[in-house]
């Protein structure tokens, strides 16, 4: 069993996520920590004891995420992912049926 949270984030351009992945290829880690509010409940603020050093990290674009797929929980039924005009039979494609499928069963 495992747990995920998905967080979709729709920036106006990439620039953060390519300044990230360059830092990432000359210092090969990351360090991942938690927030908390501060006593006020007013603003939030970095606990930076909570520290969890990682060095393998996984991007990927949508239209590689399949069925069955461990990514496969970002991907939203209603998603529009861009595909590659030489990928008709992309793997995101059968993932998204299966999730329309699935929505429609739940009503």
């Amino acid at each position: 069993m495992f747990t995920n949270r998905c967080n979709t984030m729709e920036p106006k351009d990439d620039l953060n996520l390519r300044e990230f992945l360059e830092r990432f290829k000359k210092w090969g880690k990351y360090g991942l920590i938690y927030a908390a509010p501060d006593a006020e409940g007013q603003t939030m603020k970095p606990v930076l004891a909570s520290e969890i050093l990682m060095s393998k990290i996984t991007v990927r674009d949508a239209w590689q995420v399949g069925f069955g797929d461990p990514d496969c929980a970002a991907i939203r039924p209603d998603d529009d992912p861009i595909i590659p005009p030489n990928c008709p039979d992309a793997p995101v494609l059968k993932l998204l049926e299966e999730l329309k499928a699935h929505q429609n069963n739940s009503k």
